[in-house]
């Protein structure tokens, strides 16, 4: 093998060990940190599996089976209720909010406990009996394939950079395709510092998004809440939208520096 394959082969091979390291752990010591460290494992790990799949490998069956992605929803679940209830503690505290702070710890008591009643001993050993058989697949690939499905993604990312201004849903877009041109780039063992302009743009997009999906859920609690409540909550819609608008016309900016990354 090239020192190209062997960057990739290792590469993978930290995906499978991080991802079986993480499981491992007890479910009852999980925090925030580790649920976003489980998720962002198994997006690398879906990346070259996204790679394997577009040049016709044969990949094994059991690859990304339900079990990782039932666990990848619920640590998914479990970020979300958790971003929330930061987001509100920013505007006001739980004691001015008890009907809402009582059921966003009620949803994260169900999801964790769905976690850790998640049958991760089964999921592991799938991941052991895959593992060999996947790094089969990349030894097996030609290193053209990897470079130029990276070159793909670039194509996809210029025009989002070259267009008119993009609605938030594009800004999502975009920021998916940034981190798996990342983790290609990490793939084909290029370790080199990236564009400051580039994580900027990741960190900005993810928290716009993020703003966006809180403001959605608090317009479901419309018509379920105390008068009192009622009146928090609409008061901190209203200064939420103004920062995700604030926020949102910076990334026009930041995507005019993405520009010289990719020409």
């Amino acid at each position: 093998m090239g020192k190209v394959q062997i960057e990739q082969e290792l590469y993978a091979r930290k995906r499978y060990s991080s991802i079986s390291g993480l499981l491992n752990r007890d479910p009852k010591d999980f925090t925030q940190t580790t649920f976003h460290h489980l998720r962002v494992e198994i997006k690398k790990l879906r990346a070259i599996t996204s790679l394997l799949d577009h040049h016709r490998y044969s990949l094994p069956k059991t690859i990304l089976n339900k079990r990782l992605r039932k666990i990848f929803q619920l640590a998914g679940q479990i970020r979300e209720t958790e971003m929330h209830r930061k987001f509100l503690l920013n505007f006001k505290s739980g004691q001015e909010l008890t009907t809402v702070f009582a059921e966003l710890e009620k949803d994260l008591r169900d999801a964790s406990l769905s976690f850790q009643k998640s049958n991760t001993d089964r999921l592991l050993e799938d991941l052991g009996k895959q593992e060999e058989e996947f790094l089969h697949c990349i030894r097996s690939m030609k290193p053209k394939h990897a470079k130029a499905y990276l070159l793909n993604i670039s194509k996809k990312i210029r025009p989002l950079l070259k267009g008119g201004p993009l609605t938030p849903d594009q800004f999502h877009s975009l920021r998916k395709k940034l981190k798996t041109w990342i983790y290609f780039k990490r793939f084909l063992g290029e370790t080199g510092e990236l564009p400051s302009s580039m994580k900027k743009a990741v960190l900005a997009i993810g928290e716009l998004h993020d703003r966006q999906v809180f403001s959605a859920w608090l317009e479901d609690w419309s018509g379920l809440l105390p008068e009192t409540e009622t009146r928090i909550l609409e008061s901190i819609l209203k200064k939420n939208s103004i920062i995700s608008r604030q926020k949102f016309s910076r990334l026009e900016a930041m995507k005019n520096e993405l520009r010289s990354v990719f020409g």
